[in-house]
């Protein structure tokens, strides 16, 4: 009977005591609030505040934090780094400079080499004069032969012999190699051969004409224009003649080492 009267004051004595300091702690918390409430202090506010203010902290420690982040990327950066060598591809050949200095050999083999292109040319140049100048010689001379012997011609042969003696002189130029030939003297040469197919194309309608004519002559009216033709034709040559000359002496000029370029006739 005493032992259980005993455990009951000590039962109740530890729970005043509980009671006491939570009794405290309500009536200092309660005593706060009225105390705010009486002086004016809204209390949402002040949570709000002080919310605030937590938050703010926060921030100001993760900026922090992300600032020293981006300086240590920066500073990374902006060190140099070290070059790595590109590894070439298998396949792929290497070319070295030619370090090596120019000898005088090479140089001296070189000029050689310019100099003969140079004789090539003027070779080239003097050899198509010569065979140019040859076949227009060979023409003007054949019709000097016909004109005085014209008496034992009939019309048919001289007109025949005309066309023969002009297609010569096309055939040889058309077969003539032009490679390296001075290119003025080229320009000259072609001249001479539209003249000499000129002349072929205008004899050889004059034979048709005497052929189809009945009184084998080229009185007849039909007849007139190729008279013209053949007028115009000898005031053309008159300009060939005159151009050849010139050549000439520019050929001479230019190429003096191969001189002398002689015109085939003068004009």
């Amino acid at each position: 009977m005493l032992f259980s009267k005993h455990r009951i004051g000590r039962r109740t004595q530890g729970g005043f005591s509980f009671i006491e300091f939570i009794s405290c702690l309500a009536a200092i918390g309660g005593g706060l609030v009225l105390g705010l409430v009486c002086l004016g202090f809204d209390l949402k506010e002040v949570a709000a505040d002080a919310l605030d203010y937590v938050d703010t902290i926060a921030f100001e420690e993760t900026t922090t934090q992300e600032d020293g982040a981006t300086n240590d990327v920066l500073v990374a950066t902006s060190e140099p780094s070290e070059p790595t060598a590109s590894k070439a591809p298998e396949n792929e050949t290497t070319i070295e400079p030619n370090t090596q200095p120019i000898s005088t050999q090479s140089i001296e083999q070189a000029s050689q080499q310019d100099e003969l292109a140079v004789v090539e040319s003027d070779t080239a140049t003097q050899v198509y004069w010569k065979a140019l100048a040859s076949c227009m010689q060979k023409e003007i001379k054949q019709r000097k032969s016909i004109v005085s012997s014209s008496g034992d011609w009939l019309l048919y042969d001289y007109l025949t012999h005309r066309k023969t003696c002009h297609q010569e002189v096309v055939s040889t130029l058309e077969n003539l190699d032009d490679t390296e030939v001075d290119s003025k003297l080229r320009k000259h040469a072609r001249q001479v051969l539209s003249w000499h197919r000129a002349g072929a194309k205008l004899y050889g309608r004059a034979v048709e004409l005497l052929t189809d004519s009945p009184t084998a002559d080229l009185d007849f009216p039909s007849a007139q224009s190729w008279q013209s033709a053949a007028t115009q034709h000898r005031m053309e040559e008159k300009l060939v003649r005159g151009k050849h000359a010139g050549m000439a002496g520019y050929l001479n000029h230019t190429y003096n080492s191969q001189a002398p370029f002689y015109p085939a006739v003068s004009p």
